[in-house]
């Protein structure tokens, strides 16, 4: 009698330990799709700026503009950014200089400071930036062929963290 207890009592405990097991598997395999669908997210939003960012470049780069900061150029830029989802403003570049943008365009000139890095497609990144029309917030600003697109830091990595499933 005491043998069947003892090995009933150790089939259960057995039981338990793979229940336990099994539990924390599925409890790390929805945490890990959680955390993948999360990087997906802030991989297509880094992806659809730029996008929004070449294709804002290649539509002023056409306008051939002898002057990109004139009543033509900053209506087109004003145009891309309203377009654009990722884009907080475009600009023209010149000498570190934002010179005009889609929201300004008053001849000060915005210094963007040295250039952080520049990525494998040639663009230049200026990964924290102020800008005199938001001074407590930071900026990304993305440079080529002597336009910028200003991003908020916060664009690319705000992910939702709504859960539907509770």
């Amino acid at each position: 009698m005491t043998t069947m207890l003892l090995a009933s009592a150790l089939a259960i405990g057995i039981l338990i330990a793979i229940a336990l097991q099994q539990a924390q598997r599925q409890a790390v395999d929805a945490e890990t799709r959680r955390v993948m669908s999360y990087a997906l997210d802030i991989v297509h939003r880094s992806d659809a700026a730029t996008d929004q960012f070449l294709k804002g470049v290649a539509q002023l780069a056409a306008l051939k503009l002898d002057d990109p900061c004139s009543a033509r150029g900053l209506e087109a830029m004003r145009q891309i950014d309203v377009r654009s989802i990722y884009l907080q403003a475009f600009g023209r570049v010149e000498n570190n200089r934002l010179e005009c943008s889609s929201i300004s365009s008053d001849g000060s000139g915005v210094d963007l400071g040295p250039v952080d890095f520049i990525s494998a497609t040639g663009t230049a990144i200026r990964m924290n930036v102020r800008m005199p029309f938001a001074a407590d917030e930071r900026f990304i600003v993305a440079e080529r062929g002597g336009y910028a697109a200003i991003i908020h830091k916060e664009v690319p990595i705000d992910v939702t963290t709504y859960d539907n499933t509770v």
